[in-house]
């Protein structure tokens, strides 16, 4: 299996490559790149700029960075050798964009899996995770992300090369025979497809879990989520289940469009493992740049699912580029109901610890923020700490993820 698809050898007559296809793909690709390419480049630099280096603000830089090296090094590679019908780079760079596709690819699947269990330990395991959810610890994840990473794509280094077929160059694996290009396949499909999604599963399942049913205090008038910090009125029952509700369906979809954008690839390249009588037509053809198409713009979708979709990342935008803040859809604010935020990673990119009264009027009381993406000391929904002398703590900046 090779996700090198513009330059694949053997599958495809000369005659797949039709005006309109030469033309749409290297169009869609160019997009991509560039829209990516933007977009993660700006929730690495608003987050770099503005926010201290919390936990999640560690695992999404490093996210948008594995997805912005993609974009730049690997997509803008096969679409010149979309366009131009063959491979032109030479073997080396042959064996290097080969390289750099998968340790990208493991690398976002690997750092969307930390991501996730870091979520997981900060709601399930709140208290007892605090010791060890530090910058520290996610920044030393983060590395050996990588370092694995760099590590199991040796083999597609290896064993990509530059091969003449019919006259033309194409950048293909050589496993020696077709039961190791089958399992090579078949390692991939899991390790950055079954694996990682069985993992994601299984964790928000508690996540959702803990969610509607693991705290006691779900239904006590007096809980206020970190959305009520500005309100002085209590949660009703009605709102907290449409706040569980929101925070549900923005769960589902983080899941859901990595499953989308990778399963059609997957699928495509199961069945042309285990069908002896694959088609080589272009409709087949077409399907398989679709394919390939959709799971490149994955690495388009995450600045928005985790960082655009965000009241606190809008602020932080907003202040780091005041002068394109004014037109830019991103950084506008929502204000529906209390400001409360709708979006996977919940209120904005942020932490808020503060003072609220409950609902006989009483003070000392602190809330600690959580999300999706945002860490907190409790879980949803956030049940009143016992304000201490400690906890008189400034509200944190409006693109800090977390603590």
């Amino acid at each position: 299996m090779t996700m090198n698809s513009s330059v694949e050898s053997g599958n495809m007559t000369s005659s797949a490559y039709t005006p309109e296809l030469v033309f749409i793909i290297p169009l869609t690709w160019g997009l991509l790149v560039i829209i990516g390419s933007i977009g993660n480049g700006l929730v690495i630099y608003t987050l770099g700029r503005n926010a201290d280096m919390t936990p999640t603000n560690v695992y999404v830089i490093n996210l948008a960075l594995a997805d912005l090296t993609f974009l730049i090094i690997v997509i803008p590679i096969n679409t010149v050798a979309f366009a131009v019908e063959e491979w032109i780079f030479g073997d080396a760079m042959c064996k290097i964009s080969s390289y750099m596709i998968y340790v990208t690819l493991h690398a976002t699947c690997f750092t969307l899996t930390a991501l996730t269990i870091d979520r997981y330990h900060a709601i399930v395991n709140a208290v007892s995770s605090l010791n060890w959810r530090t910058r520290r610890t996610s920044t030393i994840v983060s590395l050996l992300v990588w370092a694995v990473s760099f590590l199991i794509s040796i083999p597609f280094a290896l064993y990509h090369e530059e091969k003449n077929d019919m006259k033309k160059l194409y950048c293909v694996p050589d496993w020696g025979d077709q039961e190791r290009d089958t399992l090579v396949s078949l390692i991939v499909i899991f390790t950055t497809y079954v694996n990682p999604l069985g993992i994601i599963v299984i964790c928000y399942t508690q996540i959702l879990r803990n969610l509607w049913t693991g705290n006691r205090h779900s239904y006590m008038p007096s809980i206020r989520t970190e959305d009520d910090v500005n309100s002085s009125a209590p949660l009703s029952r009605r709102s907290q289940t449409r706040r569980r509700s929101k925070v549900t369906r923005m769960v589902f979809i983080v899941v859901l469009l990595f499953a989308i954008c990778w399963l059609p690839v997957h699928v495509f390249q199961l069945y042309r493992i285990f069908n002896p009588d694959f088609p080589r037509t272009i409709t087949v053809y077409v399907l398989k740049m679709v394919s390939h198409t959709l799971s490149y713009a994955n690495s388009i979708v995450n600045p928005f699912v985790y960082a655009f979709l965000n009241d606190g990342f809008r602020k932080a935008f907003r202040r780091t580029f005041p002068f394109i803040s004014s037109f830019c859809p991103c950084a506008q604010l929502s204000f529906e109901g209390n400001s409360h935020a709708s979006d996977m990673v919940d209120r904005g990119i942020q932490t808020r610890v503060g003072e609220c009264q409950d609902e006989n009027g009483n003070g000392g009381t602190e809330i600690v923020s959580m999300s999706h993406v945002s860490e907190h000391k409790n879980s949803i929904p956030l049940v009143l700490m016992p304000k201490t002398p400690h906890s008189d703590i400034e509200e944190k900046s409006g693109s800090e993820l977390e603590n």
